[in-house]
């Protein structure tokens, strides 16, 4: 729930705003309405200043607390194509002694039309007041927004602001701060997306004219193709401010090779025994990392996700001295970062797990190695265990051991019973048609030698042919190696390109009337390619091979509907999927399966 206020081209409109309005006071100014002087004068702030249609005082009552958000929607109609659409917002927003706010500012675009929107806000913060703003801003090419934001706060008054800015052809979003009281904290954190010729321009201003004052600022910055993105900041230590401690980071990632970023954050301290630093990073996406991260077993989207994910601090960077977000604010963020994530890879994956947390969840991650705490990259070989797995292994052994499928006792009824529970839940994680169709081997490679040798000695003869990749994993070539020594059937390559992908158009040049079998990877565990493994399967069962596909590596990173994919066969292991060492799934069509004959003599 929230209290909702539109604002169209400029102009609140009530007909579309709540009524109630909570706590909270909206007040039309007038020419004599007082409004503070700007902390840093600036052209742009004068022009929106002198050119505001409207004016509005917005007031919460020293005490008040609304556990509604105010959120201010500013709407850019459009109208016309052949001049810039103006709009100009002027608003205070007096926080009174003791009160609490979540403000809400987002900014959107109806249409493609060219406008201008200059937005003004002042904000102060009473003493031991507390305000919480997020500013989201999603506009289009043809836009241009410049803002300017000045927050005034007094004694134990706390803020934190939040600016997520994509979309506008030129962006300029100024800060300016005071802490003018003694025990103030402040956090100012921006995301800005700049991509194709847009530009972005970040600009903070901060004094800390009081002692024991705590700031932070955290700015993040992903820049695509020709964009450009700038950044100038400074933090200005009064003199008699002492113990002041604020912290400035700028941090940028470029994702293409024409992307630009100028960055500036500066310093003035005029006080002793002060705890100031800032800093600027610059970093690049670049084809080794991509290729290090897809030659374990990770897909291109899922390794740029991880390179970038750093966008997610953005709302966990505040001082712990500042309360954390709650409701529509924290939504809000969540929201911004979410734009992020498709800014680059076209999709949203909002995941509001810690790092923290999910390493407690894996108790060999708690030991340091060489007085460092671990971190384990080779899950791609073989996963850590949580501990969940962990325990249901030993209470299995402790409780519950005995043969399955083997006796009529008590407790290898309920071995049994758990395992062919196991074998339906695997069918309904890879939507087999029946849980019959699940074979449990020891793993992958028995899995892929339990098909050579009992479906391919059964269904193969001598003069046939089956065709593998370049890419495969050994145990992907060597059963199927051993079975053309030992029966006389041909084994064909398909080749790969330069890049490291399978060659398009040789698939069907290797196909003949003697093409019985395609044994083929997902994602292969050498090169890290995710092949098109539906279409791949489709071109192969249209000329009547049987297909069978290794998932060791695409399981764990792929959902995987192996009737939607079409194959005959699929495998997979349990230890790169977080499972037990020793354990294996084989996937079979029942008419298949049913003409197999045993293999070392038992059927699992």
């Amino acid at each position: 729930m929230r209290i909702v206020w539109f604002f169209i081209d400029g102009l609140y409109a009530p007909e579309l705003s709540d009524r109630d309005c909570g706590p909270y006071q909206l007040t039309p100014a007038t020419e004599n309405t007082p409004f503070p002087a700007a902390i840093r004068s600036e052209v742009f702030l004068h022009l929106t200043e002198s050119l505001s249609q409207q004016r509005l005082h917005i007031r919460l009552p020293a005490g008040k607390h609304s556990d509604k958000p105010l959120y201010l929607l500013h709407i850019s109609s459009g109208k016309g194509s052949e001049v810039v659409n103006t709009s100009h917002y002027r608003h205070h927003l007096a926080i009174e002694a003791s009160a609490q706010a979540e403000v809400i500012e987002h900014f959107v675009s109806l249409n493609e039309q060219p406008h201008f929107t200059g937005a003004r806000l002042t904000i102060s913060v009473g003493e031991n007041a507390e305000l919480s703003h997020c500013k989201l801003a999603f506009e289009t090419p043809q836009s241009y927004h410049f803002a300017h934001n000045d927050l005034v706060l007094s004694r134990d008054a706390r803020a934190k602001s939040y600016s997520f800015l994509l979309g506008a052809g030129l962006t300029r979003h100024n800060t300016s701060a005071q802490l003018n009281g003694e025990g103030a904290t402040l956090s100012i954190n921006s995301l800005l997306l700049p991509i194709g010729r847009e530009i972005c321009d970040t600009r903070t201003y901060l004094e800390h004219n009081k002692g024991y004052c705590e700031s932070r600022q955290l700015h993040k910055t992903m820049v695509r193709e020709r964009g450009k993105a700038v950044f100038n900041g400074m933090i200005k230590v009064a003199q008699h401010a002492l113990k002041t401690d604020g912290q400035m980071t700028n941090n940028n990632l470029l994702l293409s090779k024409l992307a630009e970023v100028d960055t500036k954050p500066q310093l003035e301290i005029y006080a002793d025994d002060v705890k100031c630093s800032h800093g600027a990073t610059i970093g690049r996406i670049d084809a080794e990392q991509l290729f290090y991260l897809q030659s374990r077993g990770i897909n291109q989207a899922d390794a740029q996700q991880m390179i970038f994910c750093f966008c997610r601090r953005i709302d966990r960077s505040h001082s712990s001295r500042i309360h954390p977000q709650s409701g529509v604010g924290a939504h809000c963020t969540a929201v911004g970062w979410g734009v992020a994530m498709s800014f680059s890879i076209g999709q949203a994956s909002i995941g509001q797990i810690s790092i923290e947390q999910i390493r407690a969840d894996f108790p060999l991650l708690s030991r340091e190695v060489n007085a460092q705490p671990l971190a384990y990259l080779d899950s791609a070989a073989s996963a850590q265990k949580p501990q969940i797995v962990i325990d249901r292994e030993l209470n299995f052994y402790r409780e519950g051991y005995a043969a399955v499928h083997r006796g009529i006792h008590t407790l290898s009824a309920e071995a049994t019973a758990q395992m062919e529970a196991v074998r339906s839940q695997v069918a309904g994680f890879i939507n087999t048609a029946s849980a019959e169709e699940i074979v449990f081997v020891k793993g992958t490679t028995e899995a892929i030698n339990l098909v050579a040798n009992s479906y391919g000695r059964h269904a193969l003869k001598a003069g046939d042919s089956i065709i593998i990749t370049e890419m495969e994993h050994h145990a992907n070539i060597v059963p199927w190696q051993m079975l053309a020594k030992d029966i006389g059937i041909e084994i064909r390559v398909w080749p790969l390109t330069a890049t490291g992908e399978l060659e398009p158009t040789a698939l069907a040049g290797l196909m003949d009337n003697t093409s019985k079998l395609l044994a083929i990877t997902q994602v292969s565990n050498v090169l890290g390619t995710v092949n098109p493994i539906k279409e791949i399967v489709a071109q192969a069962k249209a000329a009547g091979l049987v297909v069978l596909v290794d998932g060791a590596q695409a399981i764990m990173h792929q959902a995987v509907d192996v009737q939607d994919l079409g194959c005959d066969f699929y495998v997979f292991s349990g230890h790169k999927l977080y499972g037990p060492s020793g354990i294996g799934i084989l996937y079979g069509k029942s008419e298949l399966l049913q003409q197999m004959p045993p293999w070392e003599g038992a059927v699992r």
